[in-house]
């Protein structure tokens, strides 16, 4: 049953998808086929008469209508053939934009990372955006194809069907081994395209290094070139061994089923020839037989590889179906609460504890889709962030890693300026991230104006925050696209704009350019290219340029120098005003500035307290900032 409901569930949506984008070129087409399909039958029908006529002297004019008639089918199967290529062209690039826009949509739906840090639905990803592009013109090219054979099979089995019914029955079962192994072997193409697509996605990765502007420069003074062409030719080769073992096999059954049909379609040539001094037959009979024969055998043939092809389309089809039927990877509620849309937030954690992968949820909250239960998931491979990256350790038993927080609980008042601090992989991120509701957390609550953060609707809670990411977003826009994307309603407010740039120190910067915020930045559509740090201003002004009632800050100074950083944060407090701030860093000259500090170890929170109450406890925080001190200052002792 399953087997019949996904093919007609894809199907389904794969038909959708072109019908939505052009129902008249639909229509269209499918007119087109028809014309295509029939013409053969009443070429055939013509050639006969027009026999017929010759051999019979006395029916010219009869003949000379039908020699009219087989060169207008002609004259209207090439016109017909033209308007359809052309229709069909304009048709695979709607249904482009379409497929592309439901992908997008799709994507927007799912709230949290799920499809961006899971390796398995990474590849699945990468092969969905890569067939978005040509899914659609191979799905009305091969379909409609099929149409065009099963409809002039039809037509062509009734009439050899007419003359013989076994002849029409040997001559189908002649070919239906062909379609077998044609079937087969492109199901075995595609379930090595799915075993093989993280190799695949490896070769694509070393490739894009090596043609990377961002990589460029180490390939090139490391002499890094060699190492990755390598790299990139051993998992091709590891591709191709396979991929060659099952064209061969395939090639071997493709001979000996094409023997088997090309005999089929001989035993009719020489049934139909044996009966040519029959009383029964004409010439023109004989003639038409065996045309029909011959269009038969092509027919069953093509049905054959487009028949397999579309089931090739549909396995495909049915990656796009199940990804947009996917669950939501994070709980929401039916009708989630809001909160107040001025003012500054407050902020509690009470006993949250987490670790990824998160398979099992408190409450009864479920994450992943069950349509891939049976998949072994890991979150980890190629991750760059560095709480996921610390914390993650294989296991031979398959049990989750332990716990990046281990019930971790703290509140912060509303306006009230907070820095969290600690090694690398001690979750501060990940607390960021639960806080932004880009995961479940296993244990414990998440309160923002005292109330939990699963009870409130997503969007409204989002929209009331402004982050900082360590891995900010670098848009090859204009400069005031850049900024004013923190708040997409603020762009063409230029007071607003100018305020945000004013707090991140990028006036110098704006003067300078040609076509101040309106001079597109970035090297990839040739605009004014940036420093690191020149970015980060630019990530800075983002998030103050939206009203938000929490700001958090992760590592906002990363690439600033230290006069920037000074410029920047000794307006700290005036452009914070009225909100909460959440700042992690590992630059204690920036920490300093927070009201209150937490410092944070192996997932729990270990001291907290102002810069000076934590320097007198002489704890870790103490350690490290005197750690920090000499690393600047170069000496073995500290006094602070």
């Amino acid at each position: 049953m399953k087997h019949i409901k996904e093919p007609l569930q894809t199907g389904r949506l794969l038909g959708k998808m072109v019908w939505k984008s052009g129902p008249w070129l639909l229509i269209s087409i499918i007119f087109f086929i028809l014309i295509e399909a029939i013409t053969p039958l009443l070429q055939l029908y013509a050639s006969k008469q027009m026999i017929d006529g010759i051999v019979e002297q006395d029916a010219f004019t009869h003949t000379e209508i039908w020699a009219v008639v087989y060169a207008c089918s002609l004259v209207m199967i090439g016109a017909v053939k033209s308007l359809e290529k052309w229709v069909k062209a304009l048709l695979a690039e709607k249904s482009m934009m379409t497929v592309n826009c439901l992908l997008i949509d799709a994507f927007e739906r799912i709230p949290g990372m799920r499809f961006f840090e899971d390796p398995k639905y990474r590849d699945r990803l990468e092969t969905l955006r890569d067939r978005s592009t040509w899914l659609p013109t191979q799905f009305i090219n091969i379909s409609s194809n099929l149409l065009t054979a099963v409809v002039s099979l039809a037509g062509v089995v009734l009439v050899i069907a007419y003359l013989s019914p076994v002849l029409a029955v040997i001559l189908i079962l002649s070919t239906a081994p062909f379609a077998f192994v044609h079937n087969h072997y492109n199901e075995m193409e595609w379930e090595y395209n799915k075993e093989y697509a993280p190799v695949r996605r490896k070769a694509a990765y070393t490739r894009h290094i090596l043609l990377s502007r961002r990589s460029a420069k180490e390939v090139r003074l490391f002499g890094l070139g060699d190492f990755f062409i390598n790299l990139y030719q051993s998992n091709f080769k590891n591709l191709y061994s396979v991929l060659k073992k099952i064209q061969i096999r395939s090639s071997r059954w493709s001979v000996l089923t094409g023997f088997l049909s090309g005999a089929g379609t001989g035993l009719g040539y020489f049934w139909i020839l044996s009966q040519s001094g029959s009383n029964h037959f004409s010439v023109g009979d004989i003639s038409l037989y065996l045309g029909a024969v011959f269009q038969l055998s092509t027919a069953l043939r093509d049905i054959a590889k487009e028949g397999a092809d579309t089931m090739d389309i549909w396995r495909m089809g049915r990656d796009f179906f199940l990804f947009m039927n996917a669950k939501i990877d994070i709980s929401l509620p039916s009708k989630g609460k809001r909160i107040a849309s001025k003012g500054a937030m407050a902020v509690e954690f009470k006993d949250v504890s987490f670790r990824y992968p998160f398979q099992e949820m408190s409450a009864g909250h479920q994450v992943y889709d069950t349509e891939l239960e049976d998949e072994d998931f890991d979150l980890y491979d190629d991750l760059e962030d560095e709480d996921l990256r610390e914390h993650h350790h294989s296991e031979s038993d398959g049990r989750c890693t332990e716990y990046v927080l281990n019930r971790v609980s703290f509140s912060i008042s509303p306006g009230e300026k907070v820095a969290i601090v600690g090694a690398n992989g001690s979750g501060k991120t990940t607390l960021m991230k639960l806080l932004c509701r880009f995961y479940e957390y296993h244990e414990g609550e998440i309160k923002v104006n005292g109330i939990n953060i699963r009870d409130m609707d997503l969007h409204g809670l989002r929209s009331r925050m402004s982050v900082v990411f360590q891995e900010f977003g670098k848009y090859e826009l204009s400069l005031r696209n850049n900024i004013g994307l923190g708040d997409v309603e603020a762009l063409n407010d230029e007071e607003k704009l100018h305020r945000a740039a004013q707090a991140a120190q990028l006036e110098y910067v704006i003067n300078d350019l040609p076509e101040g915020m309106d001079t597109m930045i970035g090297p990839e559509w040739g605009g004014t290219d940036f420093s690191g740090g020149q970015w980060q201003r630019i990530a800075l002004a983002r998030s103050f340029v939206k009203d938000a009632g929490l700001v958090i800050l992760d590592e906002p100074a990363a690439s600033l120098d230290i006069r920037a950083e000074y410029e920047i944060f000794r307006q700290f407090h005036s452009f914070t005003e009225g909100k909460t701030v959440i700042m992690i860093s590992h630059r204690f000259s920036t920490v300093k500035m927070a009201d209150r500090i937490l410092v944070l170890k192996n997932g729990k929170i270990i001291e907290e307290g102002s810069h000076e109450e934590l320097m007198k406890q002489d704890g870790e925080y103490n350690k490290m900032f005197r750690l920090q001190a000499q690393s600047f200052q170069g000496k073995d002792e500290v006094h602070c």
